[in-house]
């Protein structure tokens, strides 16, 4: 290809050069051209999101079921918290926390899809607990159960809040109460 001053003219190359010369003197410029698929000087498009489906594998909803044994016991005496959680995903976290503070804690038992599962971690203290699973699959149901010890005092309610976190879902926990019961007539 020739130009209207009569160089040669060579198509740009893909590394960008674009050679430019003379064919009488052998003589040749080179320039720089960006590659074909080099952003512009101008500002960037702006990406349009694309919604995600909601999938069996990429599933953004779970369902928590938080009971207790009893809601009302005597003094010294036990209940247990039993935490439902159907449609988990990915990693799962289960955060208690009592208040006011219990007696006595403790994990009584860790299940996922009726299996009884190992922990990452299983923490419990008398003012809360943390139950951590690595990858649980999609769609898992998971149960904990808590065995709960309340004091000594009478015409205490100890109130049982927390959260779960299954994938990049985050759901607070309905609350639901212990009261510790006097057994004097």
């Amino acid at each position: 290809m020739d130009n209207d001053d009569g160089e040669k003219l060579t198509p740009a190359t893909e590394s960008g050069v674009l050679v430019v010369g003379d064919d009488s003197d052998n003589n040749t410029t080179t320039a720089t051209a960006p590659p074909p698929n080099a952003p512009s000087d101008g500002p960037p498009d702006t990406p349009t999101p694309t919604p995600t489906p909601d999938t069996p594998d990429n599933k953004t909803s779970i369902e928590i079921t938080r009971t207790v044994s009893s809601s009302k016991v005597a003094p010294s005496e036990q209940a247990t918290v039993t935490t439902e959680i159907t449609g988990a995903h990915g990693l799962v976290v289960i955060a208690s926390r009592y208040d006011p503070q219990l007696s006595a804690v403790s994990i009584q038992s860790v299940t996922v899809n009726v299996t009884s599962a190992n922990p990452s971690l299983s923490q419990a203290t008398v003012n809360g607990s943390t139950v951590a699973l690595g990858d649980v699959g999609t769609d898992a149901t998971v149960i904990v159960s808590e065995i709960l010890t309340v004091g000594d005092e009478a015409d205490i309610t100890h109130r049982i809040t927390g959260d779960v976190t299954a994938g990049e879902t985050a759901v607070e926990i309905d609350p639901v109460s212990v009261t510790v019961a006097n057994t004097e007539a």
